[in-house]
């Protein structure tokens, strides 16, 4: 009877096991290889640039800070770019890596796996058109016929113009954008592509704080992110519309103190979001079966 009555009695209920998501730990390796990355790049621009100082004097007719034979002053500033060089590909390898296992090992929440992809594209595309843009500004001569030729051209173009004659965008592009402008523009989208990526992957950061609810982690991102356009838009800003400042050493280092600290809060801020996904993985429940 009792068999009977437990087989008519309401069924427990099912206990849904919490979501477990995995590949954050592979997610927390690729930041901190990201910021491994970074620094390399950091510390061999100062070595490189401190190499490079000790045997090149800074104004004609002074000394260098190392009194070497002139061979070996080129021996050591060669080796100030060597080492900028050989280390900026090993740490912008180790960066892609690090965002590489972002992308596969990223959920789809909060957007968090597109917007790394987004992010690696334009980090791909900027070096690729800055490549580009060298190669057509290295391919261009200047023509002594060219400097001839301008006035000609300026009084054609005012001959049209008092005849009411007006072309179309892309015929008038054809005729005056020369290879010199488009290696400007080419610099131009590298530069703006870079910047995306940098604004792109600080939203990844930020998704990533959001999957673990973390919204201090939230907060501090964005707030970095205003600082980041801030200081960047009002240096572009003085630097053109008081190109005097250039020549003005207090500003310049205040300027570079003003990006160095920017860098080292780039550092802290992806550090504090892989120290949510570690806390969040302690916290998580194990999977089924392991």
């Amino acid at each position: 009877m009792s068999t009977v009555a437990q087989s008519f009695a309401s069924p427990r209920p099912v206990v849904e096991e919490p979501r477990v998501e995995l590949g954050w730990q592979e997610v927390g390796s690729g930041l901190l290889r990201i910021v491994l990355g970074y620094s390399l790049s950091f510390i061999a621009l100062v070595g490189g640039i401190g190499l490079i100082l000790l045997v090149t004097p800074l104004h004609d007719g002074e000394e260098t800070f190392l009194q070497v034979k002139r061979n070996y002053a080129e021996l050591i500033a060669l080796a100030g770019f060597g080492v900028m060089g050989i280390a900026g590909m090993v740490s912008y390898a180790w960066i892609m890596v690090g965002k590489w296992r972002c992308l596969m090992n990223a959920p789809e929440r909060q957007h968090a796996k597109w917007l790394m992809f987004a992010a690696m594209t334009c980090l791909a595309m900027g070096p690729a058109l800055g490549g580009m843009s060298a190669s057509l500004g290295g391919a261009a001569r200047l023509d002594p016929r060219d400097l001839d030729e301008k006035p000609v051209a300026a009084s054609k173009a005012k001959s049209h113009a008092g005849r009411g004659h007006s072309k179309g965008f892309v015929e008038g592009t054809s005729e005056h954008l020369t290879i010199r402008d488009t290696s400007g523009i080419l610099n131009l989208a590298s530069g703006a592509i870079g910047l995306l990526s940098g604004v792109l992957f600080l939203l990844f950061l930020r998704a990533v704080a959001r999957c673990f609810e973390d919204e201090a982690r939230v907060r501090l991102v964005e707030m970095y992110l205003g600082f980041s356009l801030l200081l960047g838009g009002g240096s572009f800003f003085l630097l053109l519309s008081q190109p005097k400042l250039t020549m003005n050493g207090s500003f310049l280092l205040a300027l570079a103190g003003a990006w160095l600290l920017e860098f080292i809060l780039f550092l802290v801020v992806i550090l504090a979001v892989r120290g949510t996904i570690v806390r969040g993985l302690q916290n998580q429940p194990a999977p089924l079966g392991a």
